[in-house]
């Protein structure tokens, strides 16, 4: 693949800023091509693949684990191993990942397609409506994510969020994400010097955040008299030892 011009220090700055989408699509436009090489101050370049077939091609080679790759830094975010970061051929998280398909059953998928609708045409009667109406904008990105967030929560958890919740949790994932799975990626001596570096340690708090709210949750599902009989998400994750 051809190599993007672009310096090794000046990649190691955009690929942690907020710009690296339209970066991507700028490099691309340079090389024209759709996978091109980005050349890193790290042992390993970068190499950058928006081309469907190829992508398929590499999703699908069963010669790597992808997840173990990409996914790791979330350890941190999670507070340790978890179902995306490890390997598909390890015993544990493959049991973990068998024993949680049955949730994904054609009865428990139009249980939770019934609750995603539901939420949809009340978010349209709600919120959409009178934004229509007034002519007002709003941020789709954010409203469909704080959606989507609601609709998990109820048809995998068994949760009914409240809009304060998604906000809390949104912007503690937000932060804990852009450090470990961006910043540190790129830049391990963050990770070594953490302690004196402001970002990390805010990072860390988001960290915990989000960790509470997930015990959080799965108080609420012990503490619910009126939880579901069916294999439901979070039924077959507290089931897993």
């Amino acid at each position: 693949p051809p190599v993007a011009p672009l310096g090794r220090l000046e990649a190691l700055s955009f690929l942690a800023s907020t710009k690296a989408p339209w970066r991507f699509l700028e490099l691309a436009k340079a090389t024209q091509s759709q996978v091109f090489r980005i050349r890193m101050p790290l042992p390993l370049d970068l190499f950058i693949v928006g081309a469907p077939g190829l992508i398929r091609e590499i999703c699908s080679d069963i010669t790597s684990d992808k997840s173990i790759q990409f996914y790791t830094p979330i350890d941190a975010v999670t507070g340790g191993p978890n179902i995306f970061t490890r390997s598909s051929r390890d015993p544990h998280w493959k049991t973990a990942r068998k024993k949680t398909a049955l949730a994904f059953s054609s009865h428990e998928v139009h249980r939770m397609n019934r609750i995603c609708h539901e939420h949809v045409d009340n978010w349209i009667k709600t919120f959409l409506g009178p934004i229509a109406d007034t002519k007002q904008t709003f941020d789709p990105s954010h409203e469909m994510a704080k959606l989507t967030f609601h609709i998990i929560m109820e048809s995998a958890f068994e949760y009914k969020a409240t809009d304060a919740e998604f906000e809390h949790v949104n912007k503690h994932f937000e932060i804990a994400l852009r450090e470990y799975s961006t910043k540190q990626a790129l830049n391990s001596l963050r990770k070594v010097f953490g302690r004196f570096i402001l970002e990390v340690q805010r990072a860390l708090a988001s960290c915990n955040e989000l960790i509470t709210f997930a015990t959080h949750l799965l108080k609420s599902y012990h503490d619910n008299r009126s939880k579901s009989a069916q294999n439901t998400v979070i039924k077959l994750i507290d089931g897993l030892e």
